[in-house]
Formats: C-alpha cells, structure tokens, sequence
C-alpha cells in the first residue's frame, strides 16, 4: 500500500507522451498473445461427479 502511495507523484508527473506509448504496447501485447483456452477439457474416462 505504501509503494502505490510514494507512485502517485511519479504517475502525475508521466507525460502524455509516455502514456501513449504504454497504451500502444499494451494494445500489441493483446493483439500478439494467443487467447487464454478457456474451454474445460472433457474426461470421458472418468466416472460420472455426483
């Protein structure tokens, strides 16, 4: 908690600039990054949960 407190200054102090520029990489990153499997996998083998 105290490090996000002493952050603030340095994120108010952040140019426009260099948000931008996060934005765009964050942006790249989930354009390139396979989406997360999220369907559950199916044991057929197993006995059925009550």
């Amino acid at each position: 908690m105290l490090a996000r407190i002493q952050n603030w200054p340095a994120l108010s102090a952040r140019s426009d600039a260099a948000e931008d520029v996060e934005i765009l990489v964050l942006r790249h990153e989930v354009a390139v990054l396979p989406p997360p499997d999220s369907t559950p996998a199916i044991d057929v083998g197993g006995p059925c949960p009550a």
